[in-house]
């Protein structure tokens, strides 16, 4: 599981992937998520907001932009990658690798 937040300009914000996150995308954009090309910055861009809003509203936090393009000029490169790794990356199984090294072993 990710680790429910982004680090934007060395702030961390509640930031993870919820019911109400993926309602706010299909309002703004007209897609479902599980639609989403990974490769669209746009779409990336508006679902981390998407999953902020929700977030700080779940959170009783004080949303701190003000719309996508504004949380967008406060990100690096390396924000956006973190957020994507922590919560997108697939997890794997740790049962299953530890039975692939003693396959490879045996």
């Amino acid at each position: 599981m990710g680790k429910h937040s982004i680090s934007i300009n060395n702030t961390d914000y509640p930031c993870r992937l919820t019911m109400g996150a993926m309602l706010e995308f299909r309002r703004r954009t007209g897609q479902e998520v599980t639609e989403m090309q990974g490769t669209d910055i746009a779409l990336v861009i508006t679902l981390i907001f998407c999953c902020l809003v929700s977030s700080c509203r779940a959170d009783g936090v004080e949303l701190p932009f003000k719309d996508e393009m504004d949380m967008a000029d406060h990100m690096s490169p390396e924000d956006l990658s973190g957020w994507q790794n922590e919560n997108f990356q697939a997890q794997a199984d740790p049962c299953e690798t530890e039975k692939a090294q003693s396959k490879k072993k045996g």
